[in-house]
């Protein structure tokens, strides 16, 4: 790239035409792959931003959002033609597709936050991870509630590189303290260890074998703290994981103004 080595120019047509509904990695990808084959390829996005969770999702210091923008003035330079703000389903059916296209690829992504089932999760405050980090991400585009953590402290629940992004988006954004509640050890988290690294050095705090049991908060319905209690590992798990068991009598609080659950995601149902 830095030589201007990069050809990026259409090739022949095969005479096929494929819809790829989604721009996100797998969109971009299956994109990238077809029109490489001589396809024709439609990229139809719902948000007016291109890019998915690598632009809406992924926090900056992760993945430098210029990347992104030259991958896809690389497939629009090979012909990818791409459509904002048109969500299939809705404004396209996906009959209206079928009729229109040879095939279709389905890459909605899976975004629906999976539920954190601790009792309180309705308190003022408690939010879930990724449209927390998307209206950081992306601002009053991405016509979401601000969430405001300047000078507040910030409780993450769960163990992914989600949890990591929130933790450090939280204390870049001025957060008074950022701390992680992971109900296994540091050996059983499943998120990257550079991703608890670099959330170490820019100051975020870890509670390992901390499990929350209930989100409590204060007449007004807002979250002051979360109910906890201490975790062992037992045997393994169906999954080989050691599963943890609550310790008696080591309940404790954790102080929080904003509760962020990232317990991962499931697939977004197609209409």
């Amino acid at each position: 790239f830095a030589h201007g080595d990069v050809e990026a120019r259409p090739v022949l047509s095969n005479g096929l035409r494929v819809a790829v509904v989604g721009s996100g990695p797998a969109g971009l990808a299956c994109a990238d792959e077809l029109i490489q084959r001589g396809f024709g390829v439609t990229v139809l996005e719902s948000l007016p931003v291109l890019g998915g969770l690598l632009v809406n999702g992924i926090p900056a210091f992760k993945l430098d959002k210029s990347v992104v923008e030259r991958r896809l003035d690389i497939l629009r330079q090979r012909g990818v033609v791409f459509h904002t703000e048109v969500n299939v389903g809705r404004d396209l059916t996906l009959s209206e597709l079928r009729r229109d296209y040879d095939a279709i690829f389905l890459g909605m992504g899976a975004q629906k936050s999976k539920s954190s089932g601790v009792p309180g999760e309705g308190l003022k405050g408690v939010h879930q991870g990724l449209p927390f980090l998307i209206e950081k991400n992306v601002g009053p585009a991405a016509k979401l509630d601000s969430i405001p953590v300047l000078g507040k402290r910030v409780v993450v629940l769960g163990g992914g590189d989600t949890a990591m992004d929130c933790l450090r988006t939280a204390l870049r954004c001025g957060a008074q303290e950022a701390v992680c509640l992971y109900r296994r050890d540091l050996a059983n988290m499943p998120g990257s260890r550079k991703e608890y690294a670099n959330a170490l050095e820019e100051g975020a705090r870890f509670s390992f074998l901390t499990n929350p049991i209930c989100i409590e908060g204060n007449a007004d319905r807002n979250v002051t703290q979360v109910h906890c209690v201490r975790m062992e590992l037992g045997e393994p798990d169906a999954s080989g994981r050691r599963k943890p068991r609550p310790v008696k009598g080591s309940e404790l609080a954790v102080a929080a103004d904003i509760v962020l659950a990232a317990y991962g995601f499931d697939p977004v149902p197609f209409p």
